[in-house]
């Protein structure tokens, strides 16, 4: 690797502007003896300006900017997609406010991207408990995959799918092509954030699925 000039002062000030974002609450949540200690395991100058070049890349959300984008996504992006169903939806109650009310069945399910496979701990279900948290979803209204399109399901004018991230959307595509003989009612994947790279993929692999997100890259 041929590092260009000023390689190490780079370096340095890409760490010096981490430890300010720090400082200022900005990567709330990240503090500076464990970013330190990160940066200790790149050895050299070669591997010095990598982390740099890592570290520069990086988008990071607060908490506070996750709940915006949530709030954003239920309250903006989802109540479009819905009624770009045909499903009705009243001014009052909002979407939101029908998620939140457990005593009145809104006729929408919320689903967690997981694979049989996987382990609670992937990020779907912390998605779902992330949204019961930051926007009081009631999770009476919270699905597993497994459920979709199951008798005492009839009801439901559509499945909600969430997710933290939507990448290259090769693994999307394989979930839900793995499930679409149970696609009854309309799909709606929501991730907080998407690549438009894998918005595209899925949309050619998966045109089924409506797609929604509140951040796209």
């Amino acid at each position: 690797m041929i590092l260009p000039h000023g390689a190490d002062a780079r370096a340095d000030s890409v760490f010096r502007l981490a430890e300010s974002l720090i400082d200022t609450d900005v990567w709330d949540g990240i503090h500076k003896p464990r970013l330190r200690a990160w940066i200790e395991t790149f050895e050299g100058p070669e591997e010095r300006y990598f982390a740099a070049l890592l570290l520069n890349a990086l988008i990071y959300r607060s908490q506070a900017q996750t709940a915006a984008l949530a709030r954003q996504l239920f309250q903006r992006r989802l109540p479009q997609v819905i009624a770009s169903l045909g499903i009705p939806m009243a001014r009052r109650p909002t979407l939101l406010e029908m998620l939140q009310n457990p005593d009145r069945d809104p006729n929408l399910r919320i689903v967690p991207i997981l694979k049989d496979s996987d382990p609670p701990t992937k990020s779907g279900p912390l998605v779902c408990r992330l949204l019961r948290q930051l926007l009081g979803l009631s999770d009476r209204w919270m699905i597993w995959p497994t459920q979709v399109g199951i008798s005492d399901q009839s009801h439901v004018s559509a499945y909600i799918f969430v997710d933290d991230f939507l990448g290259t959307g090769t693994q999307s595509a394989k979930f839900f092509n793995q499930l679409q003989s149970r696609m009854a009612k309309p799909w709606v994947y929501a991730p907080l954030m998407a690549c438009r790279t894998g918005i595209d993929r899925l949309s050619i692999r998966s045109p089924h699925i409506k797609v929604t997100a509140a951040e796209v890259l």
